[in-house]
């Protein structure tokens, strides 16, 4: 059982994907909570998707979509919801703006 999904639309953010994911996981670690981050590339043009392949990787929790072309963040949001297998749901932006604290 998950208990907590993160989901993050993301469009062209290549710099910040992986300072995020390894921000997220920092603080989440520290906790007995079940989690998922889920990225939602829609239609980056820049390295974005590898970024968040790569987290992939280390990171266990991180998931990803890639759309092909740019639907904005509610399509972004709409698929991430869809997906998300936790009891609570909690969305962020990609930018680094939002503290996973």
């Amino acid at each position: 059982m998950t208990d907590i999904s993160i989901v993050i639309p993301a469009k062209d953010e290549e710099e910040s994907i992986a300072e995020l994911c390894t921000w997220i996981t920092t603080v989440l670690s520290h906790t007995q909570l079940v989690y998922e981050i889920i990225f939602i590339d829609d239609g980056s043009r820049d390295h974005t998707w590898q970024n968040i392949v790569n987290m992939r990787y280390k990171h266990p929790q991180v998931k990803g979509v890639r759309f092909n072309r740019n639907f904005g963040k509610s399509a972004a949001l709409h698929m991430g919801f869809k997906l998300a297998q936790g009891e609570v749901v909690i969305t962020m932006d990609a930018d680094l703006q939002d503290s996973p604290e």
